[in-house]
This record gives C-alpha cells, structure tokens and sequence, in this order.
C-alpha cells in the first residue's frame, strides 16, 4: 500500500526548508524565475548539504533524462531524515510504502522532476563519485555550459557521510565467546559497493583521514552470479570510532548515529577497566567477574 505525505504535514524542521514562497506555483517554463527563488534560498544551505546528498545520490539515488526529455531524480529509503530534506526543500510530497510481509520494513521516496530535479543535480554534481559523469551529461543536455564547481577535503568527508548512510554500515553487535562462555560487543564498519572504483577511492580517501592502513581491508565477494561485490572494512575499535567521530556531524541515519555513540561508551568503559584492573586477564577470576558485571557493560 502506497500513502502520500505531503511535507508540511510531517513533523519534521529543516534549516533549508524554503521559507517564504511556494515553487510548485512556479511554471518549470518560467526557469529563470525558479532558479532565482533557489539560488536566493542557496545562501542559507551549506556545502556540506549537497556533498552530503551527493553521497547518498552515489549509493542509492536513481537519476535519468528520459526519451521525452524530462529529468527526474528518486531516492528510496527506509529512513525518512534524509528522504524529508529534499521533500523541504523542493515542496514536494513524501511516499510512504507499506508492506503486508511483516519481515519488510516500511519505506519512504521522494521524486522531483522537471527544473527542480535539473537545479538538485547541478549542486550535487561536483561533490558525486560514482555517478558524476553521468549527472553532468544530464545537466548539459539542457545547459551546455555547465562547468562543476571545484572541492576541497571537507567536501569529500560530507559525501561520505552520505555514503555511510547509503551504503554503509556501522552497527554495534552481539556475539558469543565460546572459550570464556559469555558474550561480549564488536563493532562491525564497512562499505559495500559493486563498483571497485569507488570502493578503492573510500579506501584512499579513509587511509589518509585514519593513519591506519593496516585497519583497512578490501574483500571482493560474488553477488548473483554475475557482479562481484566489494567490501571495505575498518577494524580496531579506536580507529572506527576516529571514523565514526569525523562522520557523525553530518550524517543523518539516527539509527546509525546510535551505534557510533555506543562504541564512544564501550571505549570509555574499557578505559575505566583498564585504569582500575589494569590489563584483563581473563585466567583471573576477579577480573573476569568484573568484566562480566553488568555496570561495566551498561552501554551495551
């Protein structure tokens, strides 16, 4: 089942929301009035929004130029946050869908189309990756002088906190001990991707931001049959959680954020056992009581 949402509707603020005047009265012929509503609202939109976007557009946003010669741009998620930036700022409506498979979470989608969808690609266009070259051959079909604006390291740290939320994972996870017979946390931090490109850029750009190469692995694996799938892991705890603290100002996945706050309390914990036992031991009875006690492992 398939529900429309009309942005104003839902609870949710935005610092780029268009404040004054409603584009959808604007005809899409009438371009050079539209694009001065933008570009005068585009003050008030950091960089660090489209990098973001552009990231996420890399990972899981769908843009084309049709037969007709309409552009669109639609992005799916599970989670709304991002989904309702877009839906703000370009006044449209918010899709929700509804699945009868209990084993299915609900999602969310957002189209724009026409001039909106032309104005979304041209900002996002410098910061992309993956899927840059064919967005500028998108906006130069109607705008053949188009040339993207240059970017710099933070630009590219906004994109992939887009991407982590696209096409990442950081998630804080269970597993059983069998030799000391309990369970205890690890962090599990990656990036998953079919194209190597891409996934050898994260790479590159993730040794230079961490200082840590030896954290970093690449593990190719077989998807269907027919396209190998890439995936990038960090390991160490104090190295994801370096990654996590660079990322989290502008990621927006709530649900990711979370496990990022709580690996920040497990390294607290296990700074405060350290400082009071010293190294564990888990042959020492003392400390594997203590490391077992539930208010060392409140944060899990």
């Amino acid at each position: 089942m398939m529900i429309q949402i009309p942005s104003k509707d839902l609870k949710y603020s935005s610092v780029w929301k268009l404040r004054e005047s409603n584009i959808n009265n604007i005809k899409y012929t009438d371009s050079k009035k539209l694009d001065q509503l933008l570009n005068n609202n585009i003050h008030n939109v950091p960089r660090s929004f489209w990098a973001y976007h552009a990231g996420m557009a890399d990972g899981d946003g769908a843009l084309a130029h049709r037969k007709d010669g309409g552009i669109f741009y639609k992005l799916q998620l599970c989670d709304l946050e991002p989904i309702m930036e877009i839906g703000e700022f370009y006044d449209v409506k918010v899709k929700k869908y509804i699945y009868k498979n209990p084993n299915w979470n609900d999602s969310f989608e957002v189209t724009i189309h026409g001039y909106k969808a032309l104005h979304f690609l041209k900002m996002i266009a410098p910061y992309m990756k993956e899927k840059k070259l064919e967005t500028i051959d998108i906006v130069r079909l109607k705008e053949p002088r188009y040339n993207p604006c240059k970017i710099n390291l933070t630009d590219c740290i906004n994109w992939l906190s887009g991407y982590m939320d696209a096409e990442g994972s950081f998630k804080i996870k269970q597993q059983y001990d069998y030799r000391r017979k309990n369970y205890y946390s690890v962090c599990a931090v990656g990036f998953h991707s079919t194209d190597k490109r891409i996934i050898n850029y994260v790479e590159n750009l993730l040794k230079f931001l961490l200082k840590n190469d030896d954290a970093i692995k690449i593990y190719p694996s077989i998807k269907n049959r027919k396209k190998i799938k890439y995936s990038l892991t960090v390991s160490y705890q104090d190295v994801q959680l370096k990654l996590g603290e660079i990322l989290k100002p502008n990621m927006r996945l709530k649900r990711k954020i979370i496990h990022i706050n709580k690996l920040n309390n497990m390294c607290i914990v296990k700074m405060k056992f350290k400082k009071k036992f010293g190294t564990i031991d888990f042959n020492n009875p003392e400390h594997l009581k203590q490391y077992n006690n539930k208010e060392w492992r409140i944060h899990e």
